[in-house]
């Protein structure tokens, strides 16, 4: 709930010059700030309290430096929020390295189990639901999270494919967790029916430098993707650069 003293400083921003010219400019988008600024209200002042100037829980991700002592404040905000553009900020600003112990247990349980109360007013008819949306910012947060120490669960999302393209970045991230059965698990995603997560297996295995997957590598070069073919055109040279080192 918003309090009396944010919802002042909110009405206050809400009519002020700059957000006259965001309507003036374009309605749709000044309504979707007044929407975030609303629902976030309390979790900016809570923010601010902490000694963080910022128009958006974003700006986090601008600093120059780490904003630790600001991660609990997010991660407690999270249970509260309705507004889904405003969840989908808090969790792309939470998903941070140093901040990987506290926050990767959270993603885990939220990219199986996305919150069902989200709504997005704004979103256009053909907008994906907003537990797939969700899922998708999550996976991307679960990539740039991996490490060793939840590879085991990287893996088993990964290979299942009942979670579709939202398992994508979580497949760019498996080589970071130095798993031993990672390179396996990249060669059995090569047929994935998801074209984005055959390209990250194939970028995955030349960083890796598998030779073993050379072959099923280069049999992806008449893929009809031309994604598919870049990114196996550039693991075939990270391939033969280790045979050639041999």
């Amino acid at each position: 709930m918003i309090s009396k003293s944010n919802k002042d400083e909110f009405q206050e921003f809400l009519h002020s010059p700059r957000m006259q010219r965001f309507r003036e400019q374009d309605p749709s988008m000044s309504r979707a700030r007044a929407l975030y600024l609303e629902a976030g209200a309390d979790l900016l002042a809570s923010l601010r309290a902490a000694g963080y100037k910022l128009d958006s829980v974003g700006d986090l991700r601008n600093s120059s430096k780490p904003y630790r002592d600001a991660i609990p404040i997010l991660i407690e905000a999270l249970h509260g929020i309705t507004y889904l553009p405003l969840v989908e900020d808090v969790l792309r600003t939470l998903a941070v390295k140093f901040a990987a112990r506290q926050v990767a247990p959270l993603f885990l349980k939220l990219f199986r189990e996305p919150p069902a109360h989200l709504v997005d007013p704004t979103a256009g008819p053909d907008a994906d639901p907003p537990q797939e949306r969700i899922r998708w910012v999550i996976g991307n947060g679960l990539g740039i999270l991996a490490n060793p120490a939840i590879s085991d669960e990287l893996i088993e999302l990964a290979l299942d494919v009942k979670y579709g393209r939202a398992r994508a970045r979580i497949v760019w991230g498996l080589p970071r967790t130095r798993h031993p059965r990672v390179p396996s698990v990249l060669m059995s995603l090569l047929n994935d029916r998801e074209i984005s997560i055959v390209g990250y297996a194939i970028e995955g295995l030349g960083k890796l430098g598998h030779v073993p997957a050379r072959d099923f590598i280069a049999s992806k070069l008449s893929d009809q993707a031309e994604h598919v073919q870049s990114e196996a055109r550039k693991a075939l040279k990270q391939i033969d650069r280790v045979v050639q080192q041999r």
